[in-house]
């Protein structure tokens, strides 16, 4: 049986991950896609058209591969189409990944949809295809370590395209965040239930930063001589922190900051557990925070 995998080129891992996981569940049966790195696998060299079509042609089936990332791409929905136009009795599996599948296009809606980041789904499809073709299934306790290898490595993709989506060019934006580097002074203010405001605390920082995060580590009071903040820096200039203190008062929270004034000031607000000084218990705290370089503009 001949498999042919549809998917976007950016998804190779995953269509990669259904080839290792059919070709070990079968012996008769062979998976190819386009961008297979295999030697004898792939497009190769020549008119890539003419092998996709060629390939098409021979397959017994088709899985299409979607994400929320690849489900309008047309490409996908193309092949699927110039099979069911070939009049020949081929079946197409969508096989969906990190969405609902009523997310997809209507075309493929009359089909039978999986899962494939869902390990019953896809007990369900290796059954069916068994049935559908005969064949002998292999022992539960091997189909399960199977799966085991190929969750794992669509796992890995799943990262990868959160890392993509979320953080590229948003989060942590280095280049924006090149700009705070240096010395900064900052001044914290806490306010109270009634609104009233109390000056928390003001003093020297330092900013730098990494190629994921942005750096801070502030002097602090006696019981807290310094105490580190991390975080990430949008390219719009918006700043997210966590901090911290190893002291003698274990404090931490949140910041969300706002770069502005060009590379001289942040302000923003903060929230955590914290103390005014040793005499006062731990407890949940918010106000607000100014960052700037020059002391005077603490204001």
């Amino acid at each position: 049986m001949k498999i042919f995998i549809s998917h976007a080129s950016s998804e190779q891992i995953l269509a990669d991950a259904w080839k290792h996981l059919l070709e070990d569940l079968g012996a008769n049966i062979e998976a190819w896609y386009s961008d297979d790195p295999d030697p004898d696998g792939g497009i190769g060299p020549g008119k890539w058209r003419e092998k996709i079509e060629k390939e098409l042609q021979k397959a017994d089936l088709i899985f299409a591969l979607f994400t929320p990332e690849s489900k309008n791409r047309p490409w996908i929905y193309f092949e699927s189409a110039y099979v069911l136009g070939m009049g020949k009795n081929k079946t197409i599996i969508p096989i969906v990944y990190y969405m609902a599948k009523e997310e997809l296009l209507s075309p493929m809606q009359d089909l039978s949809i999986f899962c494939g980041d869902d390990e019953a789904s896809l007990t369900d499809l290796y059954y069916r295809l068994v049935k559908k073709y005969k064949g002998t299934p292999v022992n539960p306790k091997l189909l399960k370590v199977a799966f085991k290898d190929y969750l794992k490595a669509v796992d890995s993709y799943n990262q990868s395209r959160l890392a993509e989506s979320l953080f590229h060019g948003h989060f942590h934006n280095q280049h924006t965040a090149a700009f705070l580097q240096g010395n900064w002074y900052s001044k914290w203010t806490q306010i109270a239930e009634d609104g009233s405001q109390t000056p928390f605390e003001v003093h020297p920082v330092k900013i730098w930063t990494t190629p994921e995060r942005l750096r801070i580590v502030g002097e602090g009071k006696d019981w807290a001589d310094h105490y580190p903040m991390e975080g990430v820096v949008s390219s719009e200039g918006y700043i997210a922190l966590s901090y911290w203190s190893q002291g003698e008062i274990p404090i931490c929270g949140t910041a969300l900051l706002k770069l502005i004034g060009g590379n001289r000031i942040i302000r923003g607000t903060w929230q955590g557990y914290t103390a005014a000084s040793l005499n006062q218990g731990l407890g949940f705290m918010a106000g607000e925070v100014v960052i700037a370089r020059d002391r005077n503009d603490l204001s």
